[in-house]
């Protein structure tokens, strides 16, 4: 693989990406992209469109750019419309150890700046530096680890659907699931943020 130098004006964003950009999700790329440089090419094919990184691409136009780092590869149609869904699914896959971002938070801690930069969100950010990382000192038992369907009643049910459309709305992302409406509401609380 060989990178390249082109300019963004000669590039197409790819009219077939299924992964959508929110507003935050690409004020996060572009921070790094600011304060780190482009650190790993996209990737294009012959006819100039981007088939990974149209999230860069958009926050580098965002900043002004005019020239990006790109790879040509040669890959057939078919196997171009796999790679562009598994570039995105398979980072989507892993997880966080979340004691260790914790540790690598705390040695930035002293420069807002990377912090900002590696798209962590302050409702995230605080919660984890506070965290006790200790383990219990009684094991829980099995029955206490098994997740529990909780009831709700109608108006609940209502004010749960609201807080989701809120958050939706406030992240200008409409695809963020209630399960991670609740970790965002969870978040929040142990931070002592007063939700509504």
């Amino acid at each position: 693989m060989k990178n390249k130098t082109v300019s963004l004006a000669s590039l197409k964003s790819d009219p077939g990406n299924v992964r959508q950009h929110s507003a935050a999700n690409l004020a996060a790329i572009a921070r790094s992209l600011e304060r780190f440089g482009q650190q790993k090419p996209i990737v294009v094919d012959s006819d100039n469109v981007v088939r990974a990184g149209n999230g860069t691409l958009e926050a580098a136009r965002g900043l002004g750019w005019t020239e990006i780092e790109a790879v040509v590869t040669d890959l057939s149609d078919k196997e171009l419309l796999a790679y562009s869904v598994a570039d995105n699914k398979t980072s989507e896959l892993a997880n966080w150890d979340y004691e260790g971002v914790a540790e690598v938070l705390q040695e930035l801690s002293d420069n807002k700046a990377l912090l900002e930069a590696t798209g962590f969100s302050d409702y995230e950010i605080e919660p984890l530096l506070a965290a006790s990382w200790d383990p219990t000192s009684e094991p829980m038992d099995a029955e206490n680890l098994k997740a529990r369907p909780v009831a709700l009643t109608q108006g609940q049910r209502e004010v749960f659907e609201q807080a989701v459309a809120n958050v939706r709305r406030t992240e200008d992302d409409p695809s963020i699931s209630e399960g991670r409406v609740i970790e965002l509401l969870a978040a929040d609380y142990l931070a002592g943020v007063q939700v509504d």
